[in-house]
């Protein structure tokens, strides 16, 4: 398959009309360069510091990982808004310090490695410190995901537990209705119409995932369909049975695809087409490690 970066942005653009919203889950890839990336960047410090408004000339919107690792910080966000147009929207991770429930035992978080999180969807320290300093851009924020790794028994004891937690804390959240906000769990006995019936409750949305050990994207998004979500997020990150460290080191740099999922690529279309029904957004990121060029895979997604 010839990737034309003229056809591309057209087949990316046609999609916006339609309310469907493409994009990556970062855009820092020197991979990309002959790709997306046709400017001259003098080094590869210009070039991370640059090619956000590139990629912008493709993309309508992109996902933002950093904000997993740290809170929001409003100076990095008023480069990012100048560097893009009005209509580019961000889809950004929640900050850790809400989303788990016990930390892991690893050494970037020193102290509490291995201790219980007590502030742990906690409402106020969300509104506080994650989206208090994103008020002046929320209508440049796609959506907000709060990703949620496999929990185990030891840390949440059923799913039911997890659910009733995460109801109670959205029903603290108001701004839910201002700023989109999604929910990405990994434990595949979770997807059940229930579990997306309670999110729909709530106004908040699921976001399908592509992920080593959940079922297809088809298969939560036929859980889901009973259960009619605001927004339709879709997080292509792997295919399944990969481990995600081994996709980093196989795919690198990301400038082709080797390991073609059609199955995924079909779940995706299947997204877009109901979402266009339903006459909803629809907001698709992928990512370099589901296929090994993220680029490619959307284009392969959108008719000609």
């Amino acid at each position: 398959m010839t990737f034309d970066l003229t056809i591309h942005r057209r087949k990316v653009s046609q999609a916006r009309l339609q309310n469907v919203w493409l994009g990556t889950s970062s855009w820092k890839y020197p991979g990309w360069k002959g790709l997306v990336y046709e400017d001259t960047y003098k080094s590869d410090r210009d070039f991370e510091a640059r090619c956000l408004a590139e990629y912008a000339r493709t993309y309508p919107c992109v996902g933002v990982d950093h904000t997993y690792y740290d809170w929001p910080k409003p100076s990095t966000f008023d480069r990012y808004v100048d560097s893009t147009p009005d209509h580019f929207l961000f889809v950004l991770k929640v900050t850790d310090a809400v989303t788990v429930p016990k930390y892991p035992r690893i050494a970037r978080y020193g102290k509490r490695a291995g201790q219980e999180n007590a502030e742990f969807l906690s409402p106020a320290l969300f509104r506080e410190r994650f989206l208090a300093p994103l008020k002046p851009y929320a209508g440049r924020i796609g959506a907000v995901v709060f990703e949620f790794s496999r929990l185990k028994t030891d840390v949440v004891p059923t799913g039911r537990a997890f659910l009733e937690l995460l109801l109670a804390f959205f029903r603290e959240i108001p701004e839910r209705y201002e700023i989109p906000l999604a929910v990405e769990f990994r434990n595949e006995n979770w997807v059940q119409p229930e579990f997306y019936a309670a999110l729909a409750s709530v106004g908040v949305s699921p976001t399908f995932n592509s992920w080593t050990k959940m079922p297809p994207i088809d298969t939560q998004l036929t859980a889901a369909e009973s259960a009619p979500s605001p927004i339709h997020v879709v997080r292509a990150l792997l295919t399944n049975g990969q481990a995600y460290e081994d996709a980093v080191e196989a795919y690198a740099p990301y400038n082709r695809v080797q390991n073609p999922s059609e199955q995924l690529r079909e779940s995706i279309r299947r997204v877009i087409a109901q979402a266009v029904a339903a006459r909803r957004r629809a907001i698709i990121l992928v990512n370099n490690r589901a296929e090994g060029c993220a680029p490619i895979t959307l284009d392969s997604v959108l008719p000609e």
